[in-house]
């Protein structure tokens, strides 16, 4: 257990949401029964200070995130992924063979990157969890190599008053 000061969460949250910026990791998307443009990033993972920290670093430029959990089943997991059209997903390495079956099942066409927490959560040194996510043509990216210091000028658009902060689905989610 390790305390986190205000000001050292801050600024792990500012550097991933600039740097999702730069890396385009989320895509704006269009849906027939909503009005407006969103972008939305999901969460595959059990709680860690990477979720909070991504969560966070989302509300800092006004992005949506959605939440999959293990428990909900493949069917409620492509029925997610299919309304939301994700191009990211954050992983924690012990759901990277979860998504991996779903990706080979379901074949998500929107699924491009997954952003593995690798910053408190265990791999092994090689990292070699990731290989069956390279095999199916994703790009993966590190949770620590998002965390680090910006260097560039990137605006942020912090969530608004009536921003839809998190999409939480809820078991038995089909329809």
């Amino acid at each position: 257990y390790k305390f986190v000061k205000y000001g050292q969460l801050y600024e792990l949250c500012e550097n991933f949401s600039k740097n999702a910026v730069l890396n385009k990791l989320v895509e704006e998307k269009t849906y027939e029964d909503e009005s407006g443009n969103w972008k939305i990033l999901g969460i595959f993972s059990r709680n860690c200070l990477e979720w909070v920290v991504t969560d966070i670093a989302m509300q800092m430029n006004d992005i949506t995130t959605v939440t999959f959990y293990s428990t909900l089943g493949s069917e409620s997991f492509d029925h997610i992924f299919k309304q939301t059209q994700v191009s990211t997903v954050c992983c924690s390495p012990d759901s990277i063979k979860a998504l991996s079956d779903y990706h080979k099942t379901f074949k998500f066409a929107s699924l491009k990157n997954v952003i593995i927490y690798d910053y408190t959560q265990f791999m092994t040194k090689e990292k070699s969890e990731v290989q069956v996510l390279l095999d199916l043509g994703l790009k993966v990216i590190y949770f620590s190599d998002l965390i680090k210091k910006c260097t560039e000028d990137v605006k942020l658009k912090s969530a608004q008053y009536d921003s839809v902060v998190t999409l939480c689905y809820t078991s038995g989610t089909t329809n």
